[in-house]
């Protein structure tokens, strides 16, 4: 399926300092987690790994600091940081995460109608 032209990935800024959004809930369920938006009627399965970033994701910490406490929490060698800013990324995606305000999102001096709302 090849055309010759190579497709350029898709690159989103991650938030600085992630935030879990509020109304989310969350249920364990045999082999994961089902977090249902009711503003959205969505629900969504994580496995556990990416609950534990979802859950890291307190608007305090950055992206590597995320990933250093998920090093700590599976004992592992190093930081998986690519990973966690996959995850991240798709859970921003998927509207489970926000950035904070005023974590750098908006250039200052920008009229407010320009800027990004959270929601």
């Amino acid at each position: 399926m090849a055309t010759g032209a190579q497709a350029r990935p898709v690159t989103r800024r991650l938030p600085p300092r992630p935030r879990r959004l509020a109304e989310l809930d969350i249920n364990q369920i045999e082999d994961g987690f089902v977090i249902y938006q009711a503003d959205r009627d969505r629900a969504h399965y994580l496995n556990h790994s990416a609950v534990a970033v979802l859950e890291l994701c307190d608007g305090r910490r950055s992206v590597s600091q995320i990933a250093e406490c998920i090093r700590k929490l599976y004992g592992l060698e190093t930081a998986p940081r690519r990973d966690v800013e996959g995850v991240v990324a798709k859970l921003a995606g998927e509207g489970l995460i926000s950035d904070v305000p005023g974590s750098g999102q908006a250039k200052r001096g920008a009229p407010r109608s320009a800027r990004r709302r959270n929601v």
